[in-house]
């Protein structure tokens, strides 16, 4: 099993990029320097099959925790998306840690939280969340009055959630911009739409993947 330490060493010696403007020496020093000092000391010896989204959660908190900013932290993401990325190509892992896993950010007041909430509200109208759980609207206003969904539809949400979250991310906090890409068809899910690949396991892997790609600046 390959050690993230050892494909590390090999993958940022020879990775050339994942567009047609092909990858210049400067970003390859700076994606060295992001990982040796953040991910290495944690990660080395570990089998890249073993670092999950776990892993990735512990990576940011050990930064936060290391007083790293949180533009350190979206410099190491960036560094690390790719090489994962050339690892599911070269059939090492099957997907990508990084994606969906949200970076910490700094405490926000009451009122920015609030303002937040209110905002990613509105990225899925009901009849839209209502289809995605496939239950009627009528049911969905009966589960937000009991505070409760069913196992199978709470697993469903979860995934959405987690998709959401990594969309939020590529889209800078963009709900509109969010609610639109998740709705349209996709041409890397073979024009199918985002949010209807997510309501299974496999499809909501997919959607991570192609997430990943298009952090890369691959538009597929």
């Amino acid at each position: 099993k390959a050690r993230f330490g050892e494909y590390f060493a090999d993958w940022i010696e020879t990775y050339a990029g994942r567009t047609k403007r092909g990858f210049e020496e400067e970003t390859r020093t700076e994606y060295r320097r992001s990982i040796q000092d953040d991910a290495m000391p944690l990660w080395a010896t570990l089998a890249m099959a073993e670092i999950d989204q776990a892993e990735v959660r512990h990576l940011y908190k050990s930064m936060l925790d290391a007083g790293k900013s949180h533009a350190a932290m979206k410099k190491t993401r960036g560094a690390l998306s790719p090489l994962f990325n050339t690892a599911i190509e070269e059939r090492v892992i099957d997907f990508n840690p990084v994606t969906g896993v949200k970076i910490p950010a700094p405490p926000k007041t009451i009122d920015e939280d609030e303002d937040e909430d209110e905002e990613r509200g509105k990225a899925l109208k009901r009849t839209e969340l209502a289809a995605f759980l496939g239950i009627p609207e009528r049911t969905l206003a009966r589960r937000r009055e009991n505070g409760a969904l069913t196992e199978s539809e709470s697993e469903r949400f979860a995934r959405l959630v987690e998709i959401f979250n990594a969309c939020i991310e590529l889209f800078g906090g963009n709900s509109e911009a969010v609610r639109e890409w998740l709705t349209a068809p996709a041409y890397g899910l073979n024009n199918a739409r985002p949010i209807d690949f997510t309501r299974s396991d496999y499809g909501a892997r997919e959607v991570r993947n192609l997430l990943g790609r298009l952090a890369d600046g691959i538009f597929s």
